[in-house]
């Protein structure tokens, strides 16, 4: 993705102390204290061509996606800028045409991979379904979702 560089190493997370009785939901230390000597195994999940994850559960908008979307994002200038911002992600939206794709940006545009809104959302959802026949989405948030594909496409289309 032109322009956009990725994390080289992760933030060490190291095995924390909030209290005796923490596992009954209740912390008395904060900030909790770090044992420096045990830390936990970080693991990151496998990418596609497109930097999209490709494990666990595929939510609609990594199946028929209109950009990459980032587990990891980097602090705001001023605040530990080369620090990873803990629990935020990034989206990096695809060129809309071929044209306006740049030349070191691998990843294919949104009207080559998808010919109108009509063939977007037909794909949406198509996934959509498979989430709900596979149980993973409930079928009372079906229009929402589409609702939210459809202005998801065309704030990128009309916008930029």
């Amino acid at each position: 993705i032109p322009d956009v560089f990725p994390p080289v190493t992760l933030n060490r997370l190291y095995v924390q102390d909030h209290g005796k009785d923490f596992v009954h939901g209740i912390g008395d230390i904060e900030p909790p204290h770090e044992d420096h000597e045990r830390e936990y195994t970080l693991l990151v999940p496998a990418i596609d061509l497109d930097g999209n994850e490709r494990v666990g559960v595929i939510g609609p908008e990594l199946a028929v996606p209109l950009g990459t979307y980032t587990g990891w994002n980097y602090q705001l200038p001023g605040q530990a800028q080369k620090a990873l911002n803990h629990g935020n992600g990034s989206f990096f939206p695809f060129a809309i045409t071929e044209d306006l794709r740049l030349s070191n940006d691998s990843r294919k545009s949104i009207n080559a991979r998808y010919t109108s809104l009509d063939d977007y959302l037909a794909r949406i959802v198509r996934a959509i379904e498979e989430l709900v026949e596979n149980r993973l989405i409930l079928e009372e948030d079906v229009d929402k979702l589409i609702v939210q594909a459809r202005e998801a496409y065309l704030t990128l289309i009309c916008c930029n």
